[in-house]
């Protein structure tokens, strides 16, 4: 390894092994550019967003983010089971590294204040359904779940907690019309049809059902697909209540049935979250 010692820049000559060049990075060429050179620090704060897309939280904070100031960006990171994570960044000196996290807190705090309920964490390494299951265990709550399209998916993200025992009663799985004649005969007699089920009223129906056959607090499912116009129901009881949708699905090829799948479980998650806060719409 060779270093330039000309003040216009420093050039580093490294091995191509990957594991010798990463030793060298680490431990000699990280420490040489620190001693050199006064580095600008990037300063993040985040928003764990869950139930509105990119379009709706921008039209939310346009004025927000009208009002920032130009050093001081936001990006949209989208993903499938988290929802949305907003990201406040901006470069500063070391000197003055605290004034930029205060008011990279205030700016945090005020996106917060506009979007309540939808954000569930500043921790950008908490996922959605770690933070369900805090809230499940200290309020000490209890759910069961049934699911038909996504296939037990939603039972296994819940379960992945090693503290669901404590709040999880369990889940159906329920895929033939014969499975769901056996469990539905006494909700409604279209089931002895074998049709299945995937409307919203079928869901709310199941989910009130349910809720007073396992003694659970929360219930939440998930339908069938509705062959004809692609979309699934989801319910979610909670106490007197319940929320209820349809969910157009996008992916109708059976190899990317995967990522409706995840877009139905975050949609059922968001539902849980709401009745968590108790903010029905």
């Amino acid at each position: 390894m060779w270093f330039s010692e000309k003040r216009e820049s420093n050039f580093y000559f490294m091995p191509g092994i990957p594991s010798e060049m990463k030793h060298l990075i680490e431990d000699a060429i990280l420490p040489d550019i620190l001693s050199r050179f006064e580095l600008a620090k990037i300063v993040h704060k985040y928003a764990m967003v869950s139930g509105l897309g990119e379009a709706k939280i921008s039209i939310a904070l346009k004025d927000f983010e009208d009002a920032l100031p130009d050093y001081i960006k936001m990006a949209y990171l989208p993903t499938l089971n988290e929802g949305v994570k907003l990201r406040l960044s901006a470069q500063v000196t070391k000197d003055k590294l605290r004034d930029l996290d205060k008011e990279l807190t205030f700016h945090l705090h005020e996106i917060n204040s506009i979007l309540k309920y939808n954000v569930y964490s500043n921790d950008p390494g908490d996922s959605l359904i770690a933070y369900i299951s805090r809230e499940m265990s200290k309020k000490n709550l209890r759910l069961s779940t049934i699911e038909c399209f996504t296939g037990g998916y939603l039972c296994y993200k819940i379960t992945s907690m090693g503290t669901s025992y404590k709040y999880y009663a369990g889940s159906l799985v329920l895929s033939s019309p014969q499975q769901k004649n056996e469990i539905f005969i006494n909700i409604n007699d279209k089931f002895l049809s074998g049709r299945g089920f995937y409307s919203k009223d079928d869901a709310i129906a199941i989910a009130k059902n349910m809720q007073q056959k396992y003694n659970s607090d929360i219930v939440l499912v998930i339908t069938d697909m509705s062959k004809n116009s692609k979309k699934v129901s989801i319910a979610c009881a909670y106490r007197d209540e319940v929320l209820a949708e349809e969910i157009s699905l996008y992916n109708t090829n059976t190899a990317e049935r995967h990522e409706d799948i995840k877009l139905c479980t975050h949609r059922a998650y968001y539902f849980y979250l709401t009745c968590l806060n108790g903010k029905h719409r």
